[in-house]
């Protein structure tokens, strides 16, 4: 969502844990006078599979998928 210049992102759905999108940013405005060094994030791991199904199971996993903190987008 764009408004005034500025872009507006729903942290709720998809980045929970935005490390790549922290990145970017930082990339962004400050390519020059900033030395690139270590980003440190914590407990992210690895996500596990979902299979997902029909009918409202399905509708539960994108959910899940959607809001889920765990994982670095």
């Amino acid at each position: 969502l764009r408004r005034n210049g500025f872009e507006y992102v729903d942290g709720g759905l998809g980045w929970n844990n935005p490390i790549i999108a922290m990145g970017a940013e930082l990339n962004h405005l400050y390519t020059k006078e900033y030395p690139k060094a270590c980003v440190l994030s914590l407990g992210t791991g690895v996500p596990p599979s979902m299979k997902l199904t029909t009918g409202l199971a399905s509708v539960a996993g994108f959910i899940q998928i959607a809001t889920n903190s765990e994982s670095a987008h």
